[in-house]
Order: C-alpha cells, then structure tokens, then sequence
C-alpha cells in the first residue's frame, strides 16, 4: 500500500540585509524538488545606513561650522555685558514709550508704598535704565551698573514670587526674570574680577 508523503516546506534562514525588496529565500521539499520561490518570501533586517551615514555627516559638518564661528565671536563674557546692557536699555526705552504697559505690574498692595505714581514710578525707572544699560554696554562703570541692574532684578524676582505666589499673576515674568537676573549677576562678577587700572 502506498502511502502518500505531504510535502514539507522548510526555509532556508537569511542573515543578508535587504535595502528595499523583500529577500527571497528557496524552499524545498523532502521529495529535493524545489518550490517556486515566489511561494515564500522573507524579510530580513533593514539597515538605514546610507541616510544615517548622510545624516552624520550632515551634524558633523554643523558643528565644525558651529566649531569655527565660535572661534572668531567675541568671549563669552562680552556677550553677556552686551546682552544685558541691550536688554537694560531697551527696557528702559520701552518704559519712556508706554509707561502705562508696565505699570499693571504694579499690585494694589504696592502701590501705596510708592512715593509716586505707578506710571510716574515707571518713568523714572525708564530714564534710570537708559543710563545704566548704555553704561553696560559702552563697558564704561560696569560694575557699579551692574550691580544695580542686579539688586533690581533680584528684588523684582522676590516681589514677583510673592505676587505669583499669593494671586498667581505675573508667572511668565517671573521665570523670565530669574534668568535674567543670574545674567546681570554673572555680569557682575566678571566686571569685578577685571583688574583695575
């Protein structure tokens, strides 16, 4: 009696990587006759290497540029003197222009502690600001200009904080503040550990 024997499909393992097109691998039967090997496909790991390789590249080239324009800006401590100075005598300016702007920072608790008006108050500090940001950034009685740009913007951030804290107004302005604060501060430091004469 003849017993009939099913076909057995086994497929051969690939560790080829395939680009784009499914890899196909040949299949056989336990009778040796091969399968089409159209009848089972596989897929092996795809690799991007080209576009990582391209993109590499791409990030390497970046930075030597980046590497390269470093090399020729000024040092890190005239762009923060630069920075704050600007940022001091833009405010300062702004305050002259529309006192009324940054007189909403000015809480109903505070303002009877002012000696004048909260627009009077923001005028006065916007000619203070211009002299003290142009100081900044001429580099001319930096220290000094510095200081008080600092000790301004650290009491700003602490009546801030209370403000935030007690109504929560005035957030956004405040974690703006903190940094520039630490900015005036390092400025600060820097103007002091210049040597004199």
């Amino acid at each position: 009696m003849h017993t009939a024997t099913a076909p057995v499909v086994v497929t051969v393992p690939t560790t080829a990587t395939v680009s784009h097109h499914h890899h196909r691998t040949p299949c056989f039967r336990r009778d040796g006759k091969g399968v089409s090997d159209n009848s089972v496909k596989t897929t092996g790991p795809v690799t991007a290497v080209r576009p990582l390789s391209a993109g590499m590249e791409f990030l390497g080239a970046v930075r030597e540029r980046g590497v390269a324009a470093a090399a020729r800006a000024p040092d890190a401590a005239t762009l923060a003197r630069v920075g704050l100075g600007l940022m001091v005598l833009l405010a300062g300016i702004h305050k002259l222009l529309a006192p009324s702007a940054w007189a909403v920072y000015v809480v109903d608790w505070l303002a009877p502690f002012l000696v004048v008006s909260p627009v009077e108050f923001m005028l006065l500090n916007g000619w203070l600001e211009l002299a003290f940001g142009l100081a900044i950034l001429v580099d001319r009685y930096t220290a000094f200009a510095a200081a008080v740009a600092a000790v301004s913007l650290t009491a700003t951030v602490g009546y801030l904080g209370i403000v935030w804290a007690a109504a929560g107004r005035f957030g956004d302005v405040l974690a703006r503040d903190v940094g520039l604060a630490a900015l005036a501060w390092a400025v600060l430091v820097e103007a002091l550990r210049e040597p004199s004469g």
